[in-house]
């Protein structure tokens, strides 16, 4: 199985200076910060059999210092085309129009490399705007890097959850909840199943499913009032399976020194 990592660049694997990016149009690179998923880039930059691009919407004239920061050649990094439409600084009336082309751009490149590769999973601090912005193949996921700015975005609780649950459970009780519950874990398996094995699924419809999993889950965090052992729990298992990957990464790391 062929898979490709691609990363966008600012806010996504660095933290670069805003104002010299503003001052000389974005085409010198300068690293204020290496962020978290940085580390990840070098890993699988690294790892053997392994392929990853860089897609940014930095000038042709960011390709040296992008290739020199990340020591990879020219062919693996993306910079966006000229358009004499979008000449940095870009002004305010003209963001949403420029965002929009950056997104259509990008899902480009993406839809040629879904060619190629059975899976393409590209990381970017505006996934969520681009792919409300674009349509792209099913073998193409797009990842939110896990970042204080959006971790917000993994919150999901709906206002009227809570009156939903308490009429819920007085009018089909907790057990019939907790075979809905059992049924509609099974409805979400059957789809992935499906798409594990290559078969075109309805995107819509997996979405549905997963919304159905997620109400029927917090249903039933609410009405046993467990939130906060729930999210005790979530915390030890994010610092346990994190600590294994970077205990990977890092002897991986050491190997190839």
């Amino acid at each position: 199985m062929k898979t490709l990592f691609a990363f966008d660049l600012d806010d996504t694997l660095i933290k670069s200076d805003p104002k010299l990016n503003e001052k000389e149009g974005y085409k010198n690179v300068s690293v204020l910060k290496q962020l978290p998923l940085y580390r990840m880039f070098e890993y699988y930059s690294i790892q053997v059999n392994t392929e990853y691009v860089i897609i940014t919407n930095r000038p042709r004239d960011a390709k040296k210092d992008i290739s020199r920061i990340f020591g990879i050649e020219g062919a693996a990094i993306h910079t966006r085309p000229d358009n004499p439409e979008f000449i940095e600084p870009i002004p305010d009336h003209k963001l949403k129009a420029f965002f929009q082309w950056m997104h259509e751009w990008k899902a480009e490149v993406l839809r040629r490399y879904a060619k190629e590769y059975d899976y393409v999973f590209y990381f970017d601090d505006l996934g969520l705007e681009m792919l409300k912005a674009v349509n792209l193949p099913e073998n193409v996921q797009v990842l939110l890097p896990c970042t204080k700015k959006n971790a917000w975005k993994y919150k999901w609780e709906h206002p009227k959850l809570r009156e939903l649950t308490l009429k819920a459970m007085v009018h089909w009780g907790i057990q019939a909840q907790e075979v809905m519950m059992i049924e509609e874990m099974a409805e979400l398996t059957q789809l992935l199943a499906k798409h594990a094995n290559k078969r075109i699924i309805d995107q819509d419809h997996f979405y549905e499913e997963l919304a159905d999993v997620q109400l029927m889950l917090n249903q039933l965090i609410h009405h046993y009032n467990c939130q906060e052992e729930v999210d005790k729990y979530i915390g030890k298992k994010i610092n346990r399976t994190l600590a294994k990957l970077d205990k990977k990464m890092n002897d991986f790391g050491e190997r190839v020194k």
